[in-house]
């Protein structure tokens, strides 16, 4: 990851998107404060390359948007990820409009703005297709499903729509799979159905334990009750 800040001029204007991935891991390892920390740091020294402004910036505002993500900020999270596309018209950086348009589209859901979720999800889902980036298509695909399913408008469209998506796993990755089946196992609780459920469950652990513990841990004391 630090070489691509020095290989060379074209790396480094794309070193922003390296370093957000770069976040993104030492999160996920439980690393938050630190990824903080050295996210912070990370963005004085692009200020500090020249770089236009936008391009540093924007994946500052996206950054943060993950971060307050992480302490369930949602109000927040959407307000860091909306000027994170903003910068990214300026710019002209599709990437980080896809991935800052799920944000907002994640963060919308979970403060019951559903419609307004839809409208990121397709922003993102557009911006993925003119990249040809068919695993951000099929990520906000998954999540548009389970939120379907989240709010129980329609549960028998929501079941076959989830077993659809699992039976596409050659293009899912083992997160996705594992968020599917959480979403299908609780469809099951719902509908009674405990040994499909408890099936599910046992085949989502299997399939991802680093999808969260958290999740998977609430979901079991649902089936065991």
């Amino acid at each position: 990851l630090r070489a691509a800040w020095f290989s060379s001029s074209w790396e480094a204007f794309h070193s922003a998107h390296v370093f957000f991935a770069r976040s993104v891991s030492e999160v996920r390892s439980g690393n938050l404060s630190q990824a903080r920390k050295n996210w912070i740091q990370i963005f004085r020294a692009l200020k500090n390359r020249g770089e236009p402004s936008s391009t540093p910036s924007g994946w500052y505002f996206q950054t943060q948007a993950f971060f307050c993500v992480q302490k369930s900020r949602w109000a927040a999270a959407e307000k860091w990820a909306s000027r994170a596309v903003a910068c990214s018209f300026e710019s002209r950086d599709l990437l980080l409009r896809s991935i800052a348009s799920d944000m907002q589209a994640h963060a919308s859901v979970k403060m019951g703005h559903y419609a307004s979720a839809l409208r990121f999800a397709r922003n993102a889902q557009n911006c993925a297709k003119m990249l040809g980036n068919t695993s951000i298509q099929n990520a906000v695909r998954v999540s548009v499903a389970c939120w379907e399913a989240e709010r129980g408008a329609q549960p028998e469209s929501s079941l076959r729509s989830l077993r659809s998506l699992l039976k596409e796993k050659s293009f899912h990755d083992t997160h996705s799979q594992a968020v599917l089946m959480l979403e299908l196992s609780r469809l099951h609780i719902l509908r009674g159905e405990f040994a499909h459920a408890r099936q599910v469950m046992m085949r989502a652990e299997r399939t991802l334990s680093s999808v969260g513990a958290k999740p998977l841990f609430r979901q079991r004391i649902v089936l065991e009750q």
